[in-house]
C-alpha cells in the first residue's frame, strides 16, 4: 500500500480499507494459505502425525500412501498436502465431494484458463466437439448458434451454455471439507457434529438443515487473484450465533467463495443472519463492485442437471477478436 503524505491519503479505495480496518476488529485469522501457481516445493498439513481427522484412525490402521491434497488439485494447488487425511477418506471426498464442485465449476475452469493436473481442462459439448483454452485463447467456436447471440452497436458476443450436473450440498460438503482440513487441531473439538454431518451420505436426513449459503464472486478475465488462498477467521468476542462464527474463504484463478461455516447442535444447523465480508485486494485497489458477487443456497440434496452459465465476450478493438470475458 503506498501512502501520499501530502494528501494523507493512500491508493487504496476508502469505504473499502474501512471495511477491512472493521473486520479485522471483529475477527482474527486462524489459519491462511497461499499458494502460487508452478510452487514446487510442498507444504504438508501433519507432516509426521498420519492421523486422519475425518475418521480418526493413525497408522497401521489405516494407509496414507496416497498424496492427498489440502485442496483440489484441479483448482491449481500441487503443494499444499495433508497427512490429515488417509487413503480410504482421500478416495471418497474426491469421488463423492471433489468431483461435484469440479462439475460445478468445469465451464468456468475452460473459460478462464485454470490449469488443474492434467492441464487447461476441455469442455465438451453435446455435439460432439468442444471448448477448448491454452491459457491464453479460448475456442469457444463449437458452441452451437443457437446458443449465441451478437449485439453489433456494443461489440459483445453472449454465449449461454448447459453446465455438468452436479448435486449442491456435495458442492457446499466440498468447501466445508477444505475448512477441516486447514483448521488448526485446536479448534477441530468444536465442529464434531459438523465432522459427522460431513462424513454421512448426501442423502442422509439426520440432520436438520438450515440454508447452505455462499458467496460467490467472479472476476473478468482481465484480472485475476495472484496465488490460491484458502483463509480461516473467527470472530474475537461470541455473543450470539446470529452472526458468522467462522468464516472461510478459498479464492483462485478468477473465483471466490466465502461461506459462514457451519455449526450443529443435537443434530440441528445452528441458524444464521449475518455474514461480514472482508473485502479483497481488488475491492481495495478499485471500489467495492468490482466483482460480481451472488448468494447461491447450496442446501439441496438433489441432481441439478438443467443449469446454464452465460458469458458475454467483448470485441475491444473491433477486429472480430472477443478478448475480455466475464459472466
Amino acid at each position: 500500500m503506498d501512502i501520499n503524505f501530502k494528501e494523507q491519503t493512500t491508493d487504496m479505495d476508502r469505504v473499502a480499507l474501512f471495511g477491512f480496518n472493521k473486520f479485522l476488529q471483529e475477527y482474527d485469522l486462524l489459519a491462511s494459505y497461499k499458494i502460487d501457481e508452478g510452487q514446487n516445493k510442498p507444504t504438508i498439513l501433519g507432516a509426521k502425525e498420519f492421523k486422519c481427522r475425518f475418521c480418526g484412525k493413525s497408522k497401521p490402521e489405516t494407509t496414507f500412501r496416497n498424496r492427498a491434497h489440502a485442496l483440489p488439485e484441479f483448482i491449481g494447488n500441487s503443494s499444499l498436502l495433508s497427512h490429515y487425511e488417509c487413503d480410504n477418506c482421500n478416495s471418497r471426498f474426491g469421488r463423492e465431494l471433489e468431483s461435484q464442485f469440479a462439475n460445478f465449476m468445469q465451464l468456468n475452469h475452460t473459460m478462464f484458463a485454470v490449469k488443474g493436473k492434467s492441464g487447461f481442462p476441455k469442455f465438451k459439448l453435446t455435439n460432439g466437439t468442444s471448448i477448448i483454452s491454452d491459457g491464453k485463447l479460448v475456442d469457444w467456436d463449437g458452441i452451437p448458434n443457437d446458443q449465441l447471440s451478437y449485439d453489433s452497436d456494443t461489440q459483445t458476443l453472449v454465449a449461454t451454455q448447459k453446465v455438468p450436473s452436479f448435486i449442491p450440498v456435495a458442492v457446499y460438503k466440498a468447501l466445508v471439507k477444505m475448512a477441516l482440513t486447514i483448521m488448526p487441531h485446536s479448534e477441530l473439538k468444536t465442529f464434531s457434529e459438523t465432522m459427522d454431518w460431513l462424513n454421512a451420505p448426501i442423502d442422509n436426513n439426520e440432520f436438520e438443515l438450515q440454508p447452505l449459503w455462499v458467496l460467490y464472486c467472479s472476476l473478468n478475465s482481465n484480472d485475476r487473484f495472484p496465488h490460491i488462498g484458502a483463509s480461516l477467521l473467527k470472530r474475537k468476542i461470541l455473543k450470539d450465533f446470529e452472526v458468522a462464527p467462522i468464516l472461510f474463504r478459498l479464492n483462485y484463478a478468477n473465483f471466490q467463495f466465502d461461506l459462514p461455516f457451519p455449526l450443529f447442535y443435537d443434530g440441528k444447523m445452528i441458524p444464521l443472519k449475518q455474514m461480514p465480508y472482508l473485502p479483497n485486494l481488488f475491492d481495495l485497489r478499485d471500489g467495492y463492485g468490482t466483482l460480481d458477487m451472488r448468494f447461491i443456497d447450496f442446501s439441496y440434496a438433489s441432481v441439478i442437471s438443467n443449469h446454464s452459465m452465460t458469458f458475454t465476450l467483448i470485441d475491444q478493438d473491433n477486429t472480430g477478436t472477443f478478448e475480455t470475458m466475464t459472466i
